[in-house]
């Protein structure tokens, strides 16, 4: 059998950079490659203080106060038009 060698030297051939581990190991590590990165970028979040997360909590409550009753009123008015749309109809048939 004759050996092949890859044209360009530097390149790595079929011997793995790492020790061959099992595929659960390889997830593993890159699982915990992913949380170590991820508690890493945590740090250099600039988190906001207790008072301004409670006033936009409130304005949060607020703005969904408002939208919500605005869709009660144009279900109800939608639901009031299709009735009468309707008695309309059965009226003329």
């Amino acid at each position: 059998m004759v050996e092949r060698r890859s044209p360009k030297p530097h390149v790595v051939g079929s011997s793995p950079a790492r020790p061959a581990i099992g595929r659960l190991a390889l997830y593993i590590m890159k699982i915990k490659d992913y949380l170590l990165d991820t508690r890493q970028e945590l740090t250099k979040v600039t988190w906001p203080d207790r008072r301004k997360v409670v006033t936009l909590v409130i304005i949060i409550i607020i703005v969904v106060t408002i939208v919500s009753v605005y869709v009660l009123i144009a279900d109800a008015l939608i639901s009031f038009l299709m009735n009468v749309l309707g008695r309309i109809i059965t009226i003329k048939a």
